[in-house]
């Protein structure tokens, strides 16, 4: 089941300061109906401000970008730290009635309709509506957020706490089931920087975030007592472009898995540095497998370690991926997003620096 991938940073990297917890980017949050909207990171609320409608669906790439969360009101633009740029976006008579949360990929913004269960895709200027597909989910569609890794959608439940994975034509790919309880979710965000997801339950809780895994792990839990009070239900981080193949496989063919089949590792991201953009993907795996990858900057080969079927392409110190480790599913793939800034090591967090070259391998979790 072993395979690998090898790649060079150019470039230079930025090193930005860990928060102690919550999320590591900064989350957009908007409360149109107490009204407030909101910036937060790690364990601080950075500033809210008041907004100048009904503000709820949210976009955020090189501005904030708000819409009304019902028919004929109106959200507006900002800039990053939360001022007003004097543009407004006014809802149409539109037909989609309630719609909370938010998201953009760059080029178009997108919301659900809580109470008609549509996913519609607007221009930047939130204007231009189609709709892309139906939940299935009347009056139970809540968060949104576009994944730019895969070119999907993360949708959650309004009165049920799942969160689903959608293809842009409709397809069901995936869901979990939060474990929090049926209370409705409101927010759903991506964050870019470590590729988890960021949600919030309504019923007096809206204050309080969750991290999960795209495998549906729960990862951690963030309060904002300052923002209690305030009926959260959109928010997203900024935008960031996934970038492009990138790599070299090396040490290949794998050889065969359970599955019948030799394994491939693709790369997807910037090779500039300062980017801090890599998204690592293992594909043709043992379905429903536990697995995780694993770096060096050093290529090596071993044949079948610890009476494996594959071999290790590794040599030298081999960082382990194990906070990440996940499950293959029915797709046979393994995806994480790598944090640049803080690269597991044998000797502890590395931040990978202009001119070295990483080796990347994915490893099954038990002999496969």
């Amino acid at each position: 089941m072993l395979t690998s991938l090898t790649l060079s940073v150019l470039g230079s990297l930025a090193t930005p300061c860990a928060p102690a917890g919550g999320p590591t980017s900064v989350l957009y949050l908007t409360g149109g109906q107490t009204p407030i909207l909101a910036r937060v990171q790690g364990s601080t609320v950075l500033n809210t401000w008041t907004g100048v409608g009904f503000d709820y669906p949210i976009a955020v790439d090189s501005t904030i970008r708000t819409t009304g969360g019902v028919e004929g009101s109106a959200g507006g633009e900002y800039d990053l730290a939360g001022n007003f740029l004097g543009s407004t976006y006014t809802r149409g008579a539109d037909g989609f009635s309630a719609t909370i949360d938010g998201t953009t990929d760059g080029t178009y913004n997108y919301t659900a309709s809580h109470t008609t269960g549509d996913v519609i895709r607007f221009d930047s200027a939130w204007s231009n509506p189609v709709i892309l597909f139906n939940t299935g989910r009347i009056g139970d569609t809540g968060g949104i957020t576009y994944d730019p890794t895969d070119d999907t959608l993360w949708i959650t439940g309004f009165g049920t706490d799942v969160v689903e994975h959608y293809a842009m034509d409709g397809t069901w790919l995936s869901s979990f089931a939060t474990g929090l309880g049926s209370g409705p979710i409101g927010v759903l965000a991506l964050d870019h920087a470590d590729g988890t997801l960021w949600l919030n339950l309504q019923g007096g809780n809206q204050h309080t975030f969750h991290q999960f895994s795209k495998a549906g792990v729960f990862l951690s839990s963030e309060t904002y007592v300052t923002l209690s009070g305030h009926n959260i239900l959109g928010g997203e981080f900024q935008y960031q472009d996934a970038g492009g193949p990138i790599g070299t496989n090396y040490c290949g063919p794998a050889n065969l898995n359970s599955s019948g089949q030799s394994a491939v590792i693709t790369a997807f991201g910037s090779t500039t540095a300062s980017d801090n953009l890599l998204a690592l993907t293992a594909s043709l795996l043992p379905q429903n497998v536990l697995g995780y990858f694993l770096n060096s900057d050093v290529q090596g080969f071993v044949p079948s370690p610890g009476g494996s079927q594959g071999n290790l392409c590794l040599g030298g110190g081999i960082g382990r991926h194990v906070k990440q480790m996940s499950n293959s599913g029915a797709a046979g793939e393994l995806v994480i997003n790598v944090d640049l800034t803080t690269l597991p090591r044998p000797g502890g967090a590395h931040s990978v620096v202009v001119g070295e070259t990483w080796n990347f391998q994915a490893s099954p979790a038990m002999t496969e």
